[in-house]
């Protein structure tokens, strides 16, 4: 059986120059019972982009695709298709300059259920957005049965979590979306969340998100996810909604 797996895009960008991101600007933990492995997108594999950012495409290393995340003892834990990430420190499309991180991603587990943290980068403004700004945040999943035994997506007691002002660990916590979720035979299953769009009480310099979630054994799962800061209500929150269309689950052929 042919798996064929549209894409993993991560992409962030940031209000105003002299922001700042975090390297890696994505990492993609993944564990099993056998060991763990990472695969991360880092900045110096990045190219520039006109608007004075930066663009790493998976189609740019097209015979690393799908790669293999494997144990030191050379387990496949799990695998990546394809990973696209962007990092622009400047809206220069708009009037207002936002902040805005996304995630997209697709994998596959490997012979075991695999417990997947995907950390997007940390991204500090280089000046706070406020002191009301609007934020908007999304989660989406969707799975794909590969063997006909039933898939599940599972953790909890959600899936992704969003921080404002400071990292994952450090940062104030804007919401948590999206929830475990199950499918029966070759079943396609999904399910997404959004916070819908907050003005939020306080200024923000900075801003990252977490999803944790476990995959059952040779199954395929893709996710969205997306932060979107904004000075005043603007055309970025439209750009957030447009990207949840891309992720998609693997179809077989």
């Amino acid at each position: 059986m042919k798996t064929q797996i549209s894409s993993i895009a991560a992409c962030v960008l940031a209000a105003g120059a002299g922001a700042q991101f975090s390297d890696p600007i994505v990492t993609i933990n993944v564990s099993n019972a056998l060991g763990t492995g990472t695969f991360t997108a880092d900045l110096a594999q990045a190219f520039p982009l006109p608007n004075g950012g930066l663009t790493y495409s998976s189609a740019a290393f097209g015979p690393l695709f799908p790669q293999d995340i494997t144990d030191g003892g050379g387990n496949v834990i799990a695998t990546i298709n394809a990973v696209n990430v962007v990092a622009v420190d400047d809206d220069i499309t708009t009037s207002n300059g936002d902040g805005l991180a996304v995630v997209n991603f697709v994998m596959s587990a490997g012979e075991l259920d695999t417990t997947v943290e995907v950390l997007s980068t940390f991204v500090t403004l280089p000046s706070a957005f406020g002191p009301t700004p609007t934020v908007l945040a999304n989660a989406a999943y969707t799975a794909s049965d590969d063997n006909g035994d039933g898939v599940t997506v599972s953790g909890g007691p959600t899936l992704t979590d969003f921080f404002v002002n400071g990292d994952t660990s450090t940062g104030t916590l804007f919401d948590s979306l999206a929830t475990g979720f199950t499918g029966g035979s070759f079943a396609s299953p999904s399910t997404s969340e959004s916070s819908g769009a907050v003005i939020l009480g306080q200024a923000v310099d900075s801003f990252q998100f977490t999803s944790n979630f476990s995959i059952s054994a040779t199954d395929e799962v893709s996710g969205n996810f997306s932060i979107s800061v904004n000075s005043i209500p603007s055309p970025a929150t439209a750009v957030v909604l447009a990207f949840g269309g891309f992720a998609a689950a693997g179809r077989r052929r």
